[in-house]
């Protein structure tokens, strides 16, 4: 298995998916995850709806939160928050970062 299969393996088997699971997610057959596994070139677009399916930014299909945090110079807990923030309604993610301002511009 290459590295971009291996990479969307992992990111079904961390959310407790199968390829199947992701098929019916993504409205594709499942024989076209399997593929994609097994493949070692991928489109950009299939990659995006990849995660897309997962809920997930392009990015953390790259890279996980250990290297974004790392990239970043930020502690990966903070990485794991700012993913909760971002499965929150909208709203409440704009209230949640009006106190974030608010708190940093205290410290200011």
């Amino acid at each position: 298995m290459n590295i971009t299969g291996r990479r969307i393996k992992d990111l079904i088997d961390k959310r407790g998916l199968t390829q199947s699971e992701l098929a019916d997610l993504m409205g594709v057959h499942q024989q076209s995850v399997s593929r994609w596994v097994n493949s070692s070139n991928l489109k950009t677009a299939v990659i995006e709806d990849i995660c897309k399916a997962l809920k997930i930014p392009v990015i953390e299909f790259y890279f996980d939160e250990h290297q974004i945090s790392k990239a970043l110079n930020i502690a990966p807990e903070w990485i794991i928050l700012i993913k909760k923030i971002e499965q929150l309604d909208i709203d409440l993610q704009r209230k949640i970062m009006k106190h974030f301002i608010s708190a940093l511009e205290l410290l200011e």
